[in-house]
């Protein structure tokens, strides 16, 4: 998803980047919104999670809920095994 990458990317100063993609309304977009605000943490990304938890719509609000509630997946590898190089 290109927010996310893009939130990824530029850490803290990535919380702009959220709002567009905050104000989708599809389940699967709020909650990688979630994820990465808590990934981000900080003020904003606190007003952002407890917006999308208190939001009107039951189900933004559901996949908000599920995606607070993951826990924290470790950060993956880049490759499976070690780099080899070139000759």
């Amino acid at each position: 998803d290109v927010y996310k990458r893009q939130a990824e990317k530029r850490g803290v100063s990535a919380l702009p980047v959220l709002k567009p993609a905050f104000e989708r309304r599809e389940s699967a977009v709020r909650a990688q919104v979630v994820r990465t605000a808590k990934k981000l943490g900080g003020p904003v990304a606190d007003f952002v999670i407890d917006r999308a938890l208190s939001d009107g719509d039951p189900k933004l609000r559901e996949a908000a809920e599920k995606a607070f509630q993951e826990k924290e997946e470790p950060e993956k590898a880049e490759s499976a095994g070690p780099a080899k190089l070139k000759d």
